[in-house]
This record gives C-alpha cells, structure tokens and sequence, in this order.
C-alpha cells in the first residue's frame, strides 16, 4: 500500500476573520477589490454582536455597521465570513492575481494592520486519496499534544468523516 503526499488535497473550507476598527467598504474595496456595486445590503444581527447590517455577494458575506456605543463610538468593525464556495472563490481570486492564502492574510495586515483583526474559525479539509491515510486524526492529535499545533483558543476540534461510508 503506497502512501504519498501527491494523493492529498487541502483546502479552507470556512473562514470568519473580524476586522475590529474597519468598515465592511474597505474589506470590500481594500482586500477583497471587488466593485463596491456587486454587494446587496440588508439588516441582518448576529447573537452577542453588535452588527446590523449584511453585504453580501454570491457567497460572501460581511457583516458591519455597528451600534455605535461608548466602547465602540464609529460603530466601525466588520465580521468576514467565507464558507465553503466562499473560500473556493477566494481561492480562485488569488490564482488569478498569482497569489495564496498566505499573501491574503498579509494584505489583512497591510491594509488593516497586525492588530486590527483576527480569526474567529478556520476550518480546513483534507482529502484523502491514499489507500493508506496519510493523516489521520489520532496523527493530528497526538500531533497537536506534542505541541506542533498552536490555537489561540482553549477548545479545538479534529473530525473525521468519511463520505464513502455516508
């Protein structure tokens, strides 16, 4: 049974990425350099955030326009949320220009600045067509505990699933 690195495929399939201090025009404009009339806005709220307000296009969304408060009194922020098609096209919209994920997350900071943004879920798919896994989640994991996976948060997730027998 051969295992080999060339029957692996990785790809994000779900990004969310806050932008604490911006508007969800210069995520449009700035990053994403999609023309500003392509985007549908409508009211939209998500529980224990302070936004009100959805642009949307196709499968992106980004959610913006916040209550302005004592804390906050721009009512700046935007919230980046890319799932599955979402991430296909930001993937595609890179090769176009010659570029990858990595170059994407340092436009983040260019644009924005170190500090201005964070992740809040990425989630990555790996597919394996080895008739041997090349990963599995027990490898993952014990990787994980050896210290070769840094998460910010306190709880993360390893998940297998196998299509083949769904």
């Amino acid at each position: 049974m051969n295992t080999t690195r060339k029957a692996l495929s990785v790809k994000i399939d779900y990004l969310a990425i806050v932008f604490e201090t911006v508007t969800a025009w210069e995520v449009i404009g700035q990053l994403l350099q999609i023309p500003a009339e392509c985007f549908c806005i409508r009211e939209a709220h998500i529980p224990y955030k302070t936004y009100t307000n959805l642009y949307e296009a196709g499968c992106i969304q980004i959610f913006s326009d916040c209550e302005r408060r004592v804390e906050n009194i721009h009512g700046t922020g935007a919230y980046l949320v890319l799932k599955g098609e979402g991430c296909d096209w930001l993937q595609e919209h890179l090769q176009e220009q010659g570029k990858g994920i990595v170059d994407f997350f340092r436009e983040c900071i260019s644009c924005f600045g170190k500090d201005n943004f964070h992740l809040t879920r990425l989630d990555i798919t790996i597919d394996d067509r080895n008739e041997t896994s090349y990963f599995t989640v027990g490898n993952c994991t014990r990787s994980a505990g050896k210290g070769n996976f840094y998460p910010k948060a306190e709880v993360f997730t390893f998940m297998k699933v196998n299509l083949m027998k769904m």
